[in-house]
């Protein structure tokens, strides 16, 4: 009696968990492949973001469907394992590095988050880490002037409260020049001298794809109104003409500071509160596929990026980016390195790698790993690296031939 009661009710629970799987298996699965896709829809550019969580979530099934030897879901399943584990299995792979020479260059990039009250600890990470140079996003009042305790170890600070960015050097800056784009997002480009070669690193957070925060947190001029620019409203026809304006708030930088904007923020236009988020997006997509790029090419000198993209390196947009700038993720031997959760930052299989440092080839990534929880959305990153050998012999034999330049003009 106890059998024939029991066993319907195994078949019926065995029969659940199948549909269970199979629904599982074709959405992830159908993820991992419109992720190829799509670039041009807001909603299905986003799923390129999780191949991880898709890779965890379509191993599930996998032993399920071998024990009952169910043969075609198994195939699929083995399909939908391959094509993530493709994209992930190559940042775990250490690459070959090359000689350099120096002492190391640490670089600290926190987006601290609007709500985030956490200001001792990221202070005293920042200081237990002693980076050379630290850039805070997201950085709105009060923490400009709770930042202002690292200037014993930080001396030279560069303050852009509109982009809601701060910056600290340990180093000397030559030269600093600012990007917008729009009102809320842009860059930063700092010049310094390590070991006696020149060298830029670059500071940028992106536009969200989406935004869960609040109005006032992102800026008013981001709800109801598209993003008017800071710099007065002219045609610009590329990055490289300055918009006069007043400068930031510097600390002692000990360089010439220039404001300019991205040449497709220019024209701005009132628009409704819904079209907001797919406009974000596509200025997003723009200056990661040409106007970074563009910017970064016209360099004469190894280059650093670190900034939230808002992207991971499974979006279309970040691969122009590499593309198109000649850079590459330090993170590459080191991980995904998930940086970004609503949820737990902490938590690898919650996160999103969104926050990154490229470098160009003449530069040397010597490691690169996250902090801890901060209190943010976002977890710190944290990168050493190092120029390459030749480029500072380089500079040295141009020193020794300007020398002898010298020499011969005096006899």
């Amino acid at each position: 009696m106890t059998n024939s009661t029991s066993n319907p009710l195994v078949k019926v629970l065995n029969n659940w968990i199948l549909s269970l799987f199979i629904i599982l298996t074709s959405l992830v699965t159908l993820l991992s492949v419109t992720s190829y896709f799509f670039r041009d829809n807001i909603y299905l550019e986003f799923t390129t973001n999780f191949k991880h969580q898709y890779l965890v979530l379509g191993a599930l099934p996998l032993i399920y469907f071998a024990l009952n030897r169910r043969k075609r879901w198994l195939i699929v399943t083995l399909f939908c394992l391959l094509i993530n584990l493709t994209e992930i299995i190559p940042w775990y792979i250490p690459k070959l590095s090359f000689g350099a020479s120096g002492e190391p260059m640490r670089l600290f990039l926190f987006n601290v988050s609007f709500s985030n009250t956490q200001y001792a600890d990221a202070i005293a990470l920042v200081k237990e880490e002693k980076p050379t140079i630290a850039a805070f996003l997201e950085a709105k009042d009060p923490w400009p002037k709770q930042l202002e305790a690292l200037r014993e170890v930080l001396p030279y600070t560069i303050s852009i409260p509109e982009l809601q960015m701060e910056v600290y050097s340990r180093l000397p800056l030559q030269e600093s020049e600012i990007l917008e784009y729009g009102k809320y997002r842009g860059l930063v480009k700092l010049d310094l001298k390590i070991a006696g070669a020149d060298a830029s690193v670059i500071v940028t957070h992106s536009y969200p794809q989406f935004y869960f925060g609040k109005p006032g947190d992102f800026g008013v001029a981001d709800y109801g109104y598209d993003f008017a620019p800071l710099a007065p409203q002219r045609a610009i026809p590329r990055w490289g003409e300055q918009n006069y304006q007043s400068p930031p708030k510097l600390g002692d930088l000990g360089g010439l500071t220039k404001t300019k904007q991205s040449r497709i923020h220019t024209s701005i236009q009132q628009r409704q509160q819904e079209d907001l988020e797919k406009q974000r997006w596509q200025w997003r997509n723009q200056d990661l596929e040409k106007e970074i790029g563009d910017y970064i090419r016209q360099i004469q000198k190894p280059v650093v990026l670190i900034g939230d993209l808002n992207v991971t390196m499974w979006s279309p947009y970040y691969k122009s980016l590499i593309e198109s700038s000649g850079l590459h993720d330090a993170r590459a031997g080191f991980g995904i390195l998930p940086t970004l959760s609503q949820f737990s930052p902490a938590n690898p299989w919650l996160a999103i790698p969104v926050d990154h440092c490229l470098v160009s080839r003449d530069v040397k990534v010597i490691k690169m790993r996250t902090g801890p929880d901060l209190g943010s959305d976002h977890l710190p990153v944290i990168t050493d690296i190092a120029l390459r050998a030749s480029q500072k012999s380089e500079v040295r034999s141009q020193k020794s031939e300007v020398r002898s330049q010298k020499s011969e003009v005096r006899s």
